[in-house]
């Protein structure tokens, strides 16, 4: 089936068009990019504000690569789910990529953000957590709302205990960046000695 295709063209590829079929992604673009090879997969988009704001791509997993087409190019993608996590200036976007090689020219990359009949599913490995050095715990549990918790503090001794989600995106390591690692906190709940919460 056709749809609409949003691009945010940085390269001058101009009109694109997309058939979703079967899982499978087929685009064509319409101006001729004289390209050599065509290399698809699941690859990142990782930017970093330091003494000014560095990107770079790269594929982490590599599908195929092909001759590209004489004239305009077609690319078929694997649709997979999509991933982004970004703290501050700091963050990564994952998603299903193709990496269009220019000869003598800087290579042109597609990044396709594009909705999949999968539910986001969180599986919790450990339901109960204990706190080593006070009478506090937690219970998690998954479902078909997300995440549900409680946070128990049943003793004494302390002023305050908290319970805290971290979300880690790692991708390995590059030249342009070094280990490349985003990580998000947020504190879910927090409770005084007696107290006890759930979420609701």
């Amino acid at each position: 089936m056709d749809i609409e295709v949003r691009v945010v063209d940085r390269a001058g590829v101009g009109e694109v068009r997309c058939e979703l079929e079967a899982g499978k992604a087929r685009i064509e673009l319409k101006k001729n990019m004289n390209a050599r090879h065509v290399e698809t997969g699941y690859g990142r988009l990782f930017f970093r504000y330091g003494k000014g704001l560095s990107a770079s791509l790269k594929h982490l997993i590599v599908d195929g690569k092909t001759l590209a087409d004489i004239g305009h190019t077609s690319i078929t993608l694997t649709l997979r789910e999509s991933v982004a996590l970004a703290r501050y200036f700091n963050g990564v976007l994952c998603a299903p990529a193709a990496k269009i090689d220019i000869p003598h020219g800087r290579d042109v990359w597609l990044i396709l953000f594009a909705p999949i009949d999968v539910n986001p599913r969180i599986d919790v490995s450990k339901p109960l957590l204990v706190a080593e050095e006070a009478s506090v715990s937690a219970s998690l549990s998954a479902g078909e709302e997300g995440l549900r918790y409680s946070l128990n503090a049943y003793g004494s001794g302390f002023k305050r205990a908290g319970l805290e989600f971290v979300r880690r995106v790692n991708t390995g390591t590059s030249f342009t960046h070094g280990l490349e690692r985003i990580t998000v906190k947020e504190k879910l709940a927090e409770v005084q000695p007696g107290e006890s919460i759930q979420s609701t």
